[in-house]
């Protein structure tokens, strides 16, 4: 993943990847959501876009 990432909105963000990652990178990532976004207890959607 690259360092580009940029607010689209209020509560909305994007990150980028270099190059096409892989379904364990993936989950990383969405685990790693999950534990920042446990203590608030809200829900999130992820939208992935191919270029």
């Amino acid at each position: 993943m690259s360092n580009a990432g940029e607010s689209i909105g209020d509560y909305d963000f994007f990150f980028e990847w270099v190059q096409e990652p892989t379904m364990e990178q993936l989950f990383d990532l969405l685990e790693r959501i999950d534990v920042a976004l446990a203590p608030l207890g809200c829900w999130y959607r992820i939208t992935i876009k191919s270029a």
